[in-house]
């Protein structure tokens, strides 16, 4: 993807300091989902609730969205619960399709407030999917603020126009530069960044750099790739998902999915939250 942008990236900033301009957006919302855990106990409560409720009565799933979520179903996006429930209760899935979930990941979210993000892939009727969420705590409870869920290629640059430009430049900027230096990555993480790669975890630059640099050479294929981004916090803060395909060492392409979280920051943006995952299926 090209870019009209001129943001640069790596400008000093906390992400506590973010969070408490996002923290508005988490004050209001009534649904009692989950207790308080772990994230990774959530994560894990939510995804076989959901998928639960996906896969038998999808008309259910509104209890998990409220008017401040967004969720993206195969490049469109739907906000507030009614259009999501409307989106999900019109899609024509035939009833007992099989799935697997392969893979399932969670990370304490950047933006603070005790918000999480889970990512998951597997197998779906036959085909790959990927899918990531945000949760969002409030009291004893959790609600999906952001979601996106990926199978195919329609639409493949979907992204709010506000949105549009720092996307695209943020895109071009980090696979072009993971496919040729990973080292110059380091500007673009905080202490507080975090990273999950194939279930290996680390945060901060120096051990997310390292992680980049001990695993072999690829090269992404940029006209495979489907963007999904989300405003968090208008474009101070942006959920984005990426899937496509990528060759490792010059093998046969393999499909992958990441997630991540960018936060504004001058004239740039950094990396709070990002995981990866190939997708093999079940």
């Amino acid at each position: 993807y090209g870019s009209t942008a001129t943001k640069t990236y790596g400008l000093p900033k906390t992400l506590e300091a973010l969070a408490s301009k996002a923290k508005y957006l988490f004050l209001h919302v009534r649904l009692k989902v989950f207790k308080m855990s772990n994230p990774k106990q959530v994560g894990e409560q939510f995804i076989a609730q959901y998928y639960n409720l996906f896969d038998t009565n999808r008309a259910q799933c509104a209890q998990f969205f409220t008017d401040a979520s967004t969720y993206s179903f195969e490049g469109e996006t739907c906000k507030g619960k009614q259009a999501i429930t409307q989106k999900l209760s019109s899609l024509n899935i035939p009833p007992g399709t099989k799935r697997t979930v392969s893979t399932k990941d969670v990370q304490p979210s950047a933006v603070g407030q005790g918000a999480i993000v889970v990512f998951v892939t597997g197998e779906w009727g036959g085909q790959l999917y990927q899918e990531t969420f945000q949760l969002v705590p409030n009291g004893n409870s959790y609600y999906v603020h952001n979601g996106i869920f990926r199978v195919g290629n329609n639409n493949p640059f979907n992204a709010p126009q506000e949105a549009v430009d720092v996307s695209k430049a943020f895109i071009q900027h980090y696979f072009t530069t993971y496919d040729t230096n990973r080292q110059n990555l380091s500007s673009l993480y905080r202490n507080n960044s975090y990273l999950s790669h194939e279930g290996t975890e680390c945060a901060g630059p120096q051990p997310i750099v390292e992680r980049f640099n001990s695993l072999p050479k690829v090269q992404h294929d940029g006209n495979s790739l489907t963007v999904d981004v989300q405003c968090v916090n208008g474009t101070q803060i942006l959920f984005m998902f990426i899937s496509g395909q990528m060759s490792i060492d010059g093998a046969n392409p393999l499909k992958f999915a990441q997630m991540f979280q960018l936060f504004q920051e001058g004239n740039g943006y950094f990396v709070g939250n990002q995981i990866f995952r190939l997708n093999y299926g079940g």
